[in-house]
């Protein structure tokens, strides 16, 4: 029979009222490395009933992953792990791989039927190699864990093969693999054993230790090269974003994140032992994966570009960790177990931390790519949205809102996420509603951008990625180009937006005229009409100043900060109160905004971002929107810009097609020249602003934090970056980080001495029996929480010495069996124990007993 991949290392770190958990596998495992691959020779391949022979199927079993199980008590072994009784799980990771739910099928005689049995319930996350617990799973009320006492658990890895899918209830799939599920039967110190856990308070460890961190705690990051943050939420440090804002080049070469807002994810995994100092993790710029779809050489581009394709996305890479200075206390470099490519977490033993960085695909369903890197072909978690946020530096003040979707088939459905689609032979020319579609995806399938409608919860559904925003009246999307934009050309960013009365910080950009175009629909169209084939309606009413279009440049001469005419002979620039940042590329970004000229009454006609207070007219509102309408503000809507690039014909040469900020002159001439399309494919957020009529306008700074997925990229030069030559990793990602202040502090004297208050004798009093005590010849009662060395005494109240124990080892508890010196059980009573660390203090404690008489009725 097939053995299946080795049980893994369960080493533990026993803390108060916690257990910290981190698997590995030896070097002599079958599965070190989680590289478990071997073939069943009892699988059979099925016929092909085309050629009537044998087909050609997988029949090696392949590293799945890992299931942690509580035991009741000491007595449970590997043969019980199916028994809810016996054994219940607490942790469970797997290859993210699409596959979770694991069923065999085992044959049952009084059935006469195969009988299905769940063997996993799969996360589907990826490899995790730490996690941590506070709770008994076989505890009736109070399930926390409890000092001193014994748990028990035991580890398995499992693997899985599914050479064709066992369906009883179909012929044809009969002789699919009924067993795809297949556990190991030993370990690589022979059979599986369960590891004896017991938590305990570590203060009066090595001589009185403090953890100056927890399981999970993070250090801060620093970016010094490269780009992308995976799945992992940014949050620069404000002495980051002052520099970036400090003037042109409005950027910063080298980014500080915020504790736990990095964007690698690096943890404590051993709280007890974190060194200090400085350390390096950087992607090895010449590490390459040679399997297909993970090695690319792109004869146009760039010669090393092996591992990363022509918009720096990185196929694939290993990571290096050393000391930042040569004294550190690395003894040698530390290597990634793994490629990037795989969702797995590499523990750090040496540092107490972990590891875990993940290559991602793009937001939004995968697109199809020219030499297309597998990564990208994943379905991205959650859409690639992570978080959104607004702050008030006021919290009292929300002088400003942005208008929420709301999906009801008005202008207010302006996020046009989820799966409506319109019948166009209805009659109803309701096509304006639609949700958006997908546009050259891998998977036919995935029909709609967001099915799942995860970015609606964008800032409470107030602010939404531009290739998902409704183009029709009212609303602030240009068709064409949100038509033409794709995940890998035009990349969705992690933005900070910032409203402040701060002038200097304002952001020089173009006025979009937002007013409608009229004209009259004769018919039904699968897509709405481009608004260059529009016609005016004559009916009279008011519309844009001098007739400006819907999205082009408010045509109106540019103005100043205070909206006066700045005589610089432009048309339709302005300025935005405020900025915006990628937090990823630490660049200040280019914005635009709209206003209609034909709502004079709302701000409309001023050339000023200055939203109204009026959601709709009166008549609107009062008829539920059969007349009057939507006013939205004025239509002040906001367009946050990206910072792309283009190659030119497939050839060495690339050019921004979107610069970072350089006070909206590329937009501006985009616009003159008839390329605004171009111009929006390079939008990436918009909003549409209303003003709260019971604050001020500008009241208190307001900050909009946009989080979204971003796969790792090599930093190109093409982007205004420095060049690879001068570049710290050429332009590979890398990476600082300190451990000082997470590093555990030992042999600290104060600690040690007020631990002395934590020693105790348990059970106090004892009443025959206790817990500890396992049979019924026991007796048993512990001292807890001592230190490395200690002298306890143990005197009748008379003052008789009763047994003394010299205590050296690293144990934290010492067990008593209620015997004197000469093995002889004690009376019941009360006795003075004095425990004495030496060069530190003394603890006295009382403790009374009464003791049970002793049961030999098992004998």
């Amino acid at each position: 029979m097939l053995d299946g991949p080795d049980s893994p290392e369960l080493t533990y770190i026993e803390l108060d009222k916690e257990i910290i958990f981190n698997i590995s596998n030896k070097n002599t495992s079958n599965n070190y490395l989680e590289s478990y691959n071997q073939m069943d020779p009892f699988i059979v391949c099925p016929i092909d009933p085309a050629t009537g022979q044998a087909s050609i199927c997988d029949n090696f079993y392949k590293f799945q992953g890992y299931q942690v199980f509580q035991l009741k008590d000491k007595d449970v072994s590997i043969s019980d792990i199916s028994d809810e009784n016996k054994a219940k799980l607490i942790f469970q990771c797997d290859v993210q791989d699409g596959i979770s739910k694991l069923i065999n099928f085992t044959w049952k005689e009084e059935w006469k039927a195969n009988f299905p049995e769940l063997k996993v319930e799969g996360s589907d996350k990826g490899i995790v190699h730490s996690f941590r617990i506070t709770e008994d799973k076989f505890a009736l009320d109070d399930r926390r864990l409890v000092n001193h006492k014994k748990y028990y658990f035991i580890a398995l890895a499992y693997a899985y093969n599914n050479y064709k899918t066992y369906n009883q209830t179909n012929g044809d799939f009969l002789d699919g693999q009924k067993l795809p599920y297949k556990a190991g039967r030993k370990s690589a110190n022979g059979s599986i054993q369960a590891v004896e856990v017991t938590p305990h308070i570590r203060d009066n460890a090595s001589n009185g230790t403090i953890m100056n961190s927890l399981f999970g705690d993070e250090p801060a990051i620093t970016q010094l090269d490269g780009f992308g943050c995976g799945y992992n939420e940014l949050d620069l440090e404000d002495e980051t974003i002052n520099q970036i804002m400090n003037g042109a080049p409005w950027r910063s070469e080298i980014l500080k994140y915020k504790t736990g807002k990095g964007p690698i994810k690096i943890k404590v995994v051993d709280p007890l032992n974190v060194p200090t100092g400085e350390y390096i993790l950087k992607f090895i710029p010449d590490s390459i994966h040679s399997v297909e779809g993970y090695f690319l050489y792109n004869t146009y581009f760039e010669k090393d570009s092996v591992n990363y394709d022509t918009y720096s996305y990185i196929t694939d890479a290993k990571w290096v960790l050393y000391n930042k200075n040569p004294t550190g206390l690395l003894e040698k470099n530390i290597y990634s177990d793994s490629w990037i490519s795989l969702n797995n977490e590499q523990l750090i033993p040496e540092l107490g931390i972990s590891v875990s960085i993940e290559q991602t695909p793009y937001s939004f369903p995968a697109e199809i790519i020219t030499f297309q890197p597998e990564s990208t072909k994943k379905k991205v978690a959650n859409n690639g949205y992570i978080n959104s946020s607004i702050e008030y530096s006021n919290p009292n003040k929300p002088w400003i809102f942005f208008l929420p979707d709301a999906d009801s088939h008005n202008p207010q459905d302006w996020i046009k996420a989820g799966t409506d689609l319109s019948d166009n032979t209805s009659g109803e020319c309701d096509f304006y509603y639609d949700d958006k579609p997908t546009i050259n995806v891998l998977d036919p399938n995935e029909k709609f951008l967001d099915k799942e409608q995860v970015f609606e919860g964008m800032v409470q559904g107030t602010w939404a990625p531009y290739r998902l925003v409704s183009n029709f009246n009212h609303a602030p999307g240009e068709t064409t180009s949100q038509n033409n934009i794709r995940s890998k050309d035009q990349r969705l960013a992690n933005v900070d937006v910032i409203i402040t009365k701060d002038t200097s910080l304002w952001t020089r950009c173009p006025v979009l005229e937002t007013t409608d175009n009229k004209y009259k629909m004769t018919a039904c169209f699968s897509t709405p009409p481009a608004d260059s084939t529009l016609t005016q309606t004559a009916d009279g009413e008011p519309s844009a100043e001098n007739q400006q279009k819907k999205l082009y440049l408010r045509d109106a001469p540019s103005v100043d900060k205070l909206g006066n005419p700045d005589n610089s002979g432009t048309f339709g620039m302005g300025w935005f109160p405020g900025y915006a940042i990628d937090v990823e590329t630490g660049e200040r970004l280019n914005m635009m905004f709209g206003e209609s000229s034909r709502l004079t009454g709302d701000n409309g006609r001023d050339m000023k971002w200055n939203p109204s207070t009026r959601l709709a007219t009166d008549l609107y509102l009062s008829t539920g929107g059969a007349l009057g309408e939507p006013i939205a503000g004025g239509k002040h809507f906001i367009y946050v810009m990206g910072h792309n690039i283009k190659n030119i014909n497939k050839t060495n040469k690339f050019t921004d097609e979107m610069p970072s900020y350089d006070k909206g002159e590329a937009l501006r001439k985009l616009f003159l020249a008839d390329k605004r399309i171009e111009a929006f494919m390079n939008c990436m957020y918009v909003s549409i602003p209303v003003q709260n009529e019971d604050f001020e306008f500008l009241d208190c700074d307001v900050k909009i934090k946009l989080r979204v997925v971003s796969p790792y990229r090599k930093r190109s030069h093409t982007l205004g970056f420095a060049p690879d030559s001068i570049a710290p990793n050429k332009g590979m990602p890398m990476y600082s980080f300190s451990l000082d202040n997470l590093a555990t502090t030992k042999n600290d004297l104060a600690t040690l001495q007020s631990s002395l208050d934590l020693i105790n004798v348990v059970p106090n009093p004892y009443y025959a029996h206790n817990s500890y005590e396992l049979t019924q010849i026991d007796y048993l009662v512990k001292f807890t929480n001592l230190p490395q060395i200690c002298t306890i005494s143990i005197y009748s109240v008379n003052g008789t010495l009763i047994r003394r124990f010299e205590k050296d080892n690293s144990l934290s508890f010492l067990d008593w069996d209620l015997k004197n010196t000469n093995g002889i059980s004690i009376s019941g009573g009360v006795y003075v124990i004095h425990v004495n660390i030496p060069g530190v203090g003394e603890r006295f404690l009382k403790w009374f007993g009464a003791l049970r008489p002793i049961d030999l009725n098992s004998f």
